[in-house]
């Protein structure tokens, strides 16, 4: 669950009080706030409100709303900015097809869903370290010292 902007593009001039926006808001998750344009009514065009989105779930693009006035109408809903999700291994940051894990884990079996024989598991593959200067300057063994001689004592 993250909280997420929404915008209710035409809403009904009915429709734009708090409770009604709130009501209307949580048919897409909980509602928290909206913005002090869609409070204070200074911009009719659309009502953006900050709900709490469930990313384990499908979003919605639009649902049926019933008005005071008895009229049914189908509202809209623009997702202004929703993180990717990965419903395998449940982290967000990336999609499933994006997935490491799920990589690993597909490349073992057959289309048919059967698993290969030889059961190998293809990662993916790491970067090469990038060629410095250094690196690519030959290398030379050190030198080694001859022993130091040792010097006889006369006794």
């Amino acid at each position: 669950v993250v909280p997420a902007w929404i915008n209710l593009p035409f809403l009904p001039r009915e429709c734009w009080s708090a409770k009604a926006i709130a009501k209307i808001a949580s048919c897409v998750g909980k509602p928290i706030s909206t913005d002090k344009l869609t409070t204070t009514r200074a911009r009719r065009n659309y009502a953006r409100v900050l709900v709490e989105l469930d990313l384990s779930k499908d979003q919605t693009l639009s649902f049926p709303v019933n008005a005071k006035d008895g009229v049914l109408f189908e509202q809209k809903v623009e997702y202004e900015y929703v993180p990717h999700y990965c419903s395998h291994c449940k982290y967000i940051g990336h999609s499933l097809s994006n997935c490491g894990k799920h990589v690993a884990h597909v490349k073992g079996k057959k289309i048919n869903g059967e698993p290969e024989k030889h059961g190998k598991v293809d990662y993916p593959e790491k970067k090469k370290p990038r060629r410095t200067l250094l690196r690519s300057m030959p290398t030379r063994k050190r030198r080694q010292r001859p022993p130091k001689k040792r010097k006889k004592m006369n006794t």
